[in-house]
């Protein structure tokens, strides 16, 4: 699975679909992580998306998520 780029997080991680799938969006870098270990951060929250959704909806006791961008 190819990492981010900037110009991937900018513009085609905005978009619904891609969030809904497994994307994933910066919101904010304050704490100014560096480049290559925030897209790795960005890949395991990628490849573990179904299963943050899960626990989180196991948890919280919710039937569906919402997503907003």
């Amino acid at each position: 699975m190819p990492t981010p780029s900037s110009s991937m997080l900018s513009q085609e991680a905005l978009t619904l679909p891609n969030v809904l799938s497994g994307g994933a969006v910066v919101a904010s870098n304050g704490s100014r992580i560096p480049t290559n270990k925030l897209n790795k951060i960005l890949e395991v929250i990628i490849d573990n998306h179904f299963y943050i959704c899960l626990k989180w909806k196991e948890m919280f006791g919710q039937d569906t998520l919402a997503f907003y961008c």
